[in-house]
């Protein structure tokens, strides 16, 4: 708007997280701001927290410079230089959240991954887009109260369409969580560059987890599982562990897995906190890798963060 030609005060409907930039070319401009408009840059001085907030006033001087005001509400706004006066009446525009949404079940794959499938939209766009996992619990019964861990939080891929809209689709690898082959809600969320959040419906599903084939590795994923979901019942983990113990004739040759479910066992009595159990876990689930694929287990891991770490770059958008 051009001060020198404006004949009205104009009326502008505007979407809330909007920039007002006022510029000088010379002379004095001095802006008065009411309502919804505040400093688009937070002010050096520190205000006391029981002094009331001002009216958020402006003014530059000299040639080339700006103001600028963010719009977090209906506002108004005086502004006075040499080419004279206006006032700009703006009616904000709420931004609403966006919506996220399942446009199929999603599908579990051979490696034990997870391929969701999802649409996106919004008034403006979307920035980042998630995968959240929560109530984990045995199939069939109820979730978990006190579960092990940090719920799997994974990154989804933005849509195809200008601002990440539109259909898209990611691959979820959870199944070396503690976590997997429980029954857990899986909600999608995404958020625009204003911090609105959306989420699609909650789904009920059982979580992939990695197949293993050797029956002591199979025991020893299980008992994990169960310490993650479980961990005030550890006593039934120790009598499964100890119970493994009755024949150590069974690992010859190799008495490192014998030696290595002893010492398990004996942390777990003594574990005392969240992270002792943790430890434990964590120990169950190197020894499952370490029987199931012996030196290979390392070189495994490796590949899977590989094709992790290439399939979040393609999902970013890299060349």
């Amino acid at each position: 708007l051009d001060l020198a030609s404006a004949n009205a005060n104009p009326r502008i409907e505007a979407p809330i997280g909007s920039i007002l930039v006022v510029r000088a070319a010379a002379g004095d401009v001095e802006i008065v701001a009411e309502g919804g408009l505040t400093a688009a840059t937070p002010a050096k001085a520190a205000a006391r927290p029981d002094a009331p907030e001002p009216a958020p006033k402006a003014s530059t001087a000299g040639s080339n410079t700006e103001t600028r005001l963010k719009l977090t509400g209906d506002a108004r706004a005086a502004i006075v230089g040499p080419a004279g006066r206006t006032r700009l009446d703006i009616a904000a525009i709420a931004d609403r959240p966006p919506t996220i949404g399942l446009r199929e079940p999603p599908q579990r794959n051979h490696r034990g991954s997870l391929t969701v499938l999802y649409r996106l939209d919004d008034d403006y766009g979307v920035v980042s887009a998630e995968a959240h996992v929560s109530h984990p619990g045995l199939e069939g019964q109820l979730p978990s109260r006190r579960p092990l861990g940090e719920p799997p939080r994974t990154p989804l891929a933005l849509g195809p369409n200008p601002g990440g809209l539109g259909e898209a689709q990611s691959i979820a690898d959870l199944a070396d969580h503690p976590w997997g082959g429980a029954e857990v809600d899986l909600t999608l969320t995404a958020a625009d560059d204003a911090g609105n959040v959306g989420r699609s419906e909650t789904v009920r599903l059982v979580l992939p987890q990695r197949a293993f084939v050797k029956p002591l590795a199979r025991a020893l994923v299980e008992q994990r599982r169960k310490l993650a979901l479980a961990p005030d019942d550890k006593g039934r983990v120790v009598s499964a562990i100890e119970a493994l113990l009755v024949a150590p004739e069974k690992f010859d040759p190799d008495a490192a897995h014998y030696l290595g479910l002893r010492i398990a066992a004996r942390r777990l009595v003594r574990a005392r906190s969240n992270a002792d159990l943790l430890d434990v876990a964590d120990l169950l689930w190197e020894m499952a890798l370490r029987i199931e694929y012996g030196d290979l287990s390392q070189a495994e891991r490796d590949l899977r963060a590989a094709q992790q770490a290439l399939r979040e770059a393609l999902q970013r958008g890299a060349p």
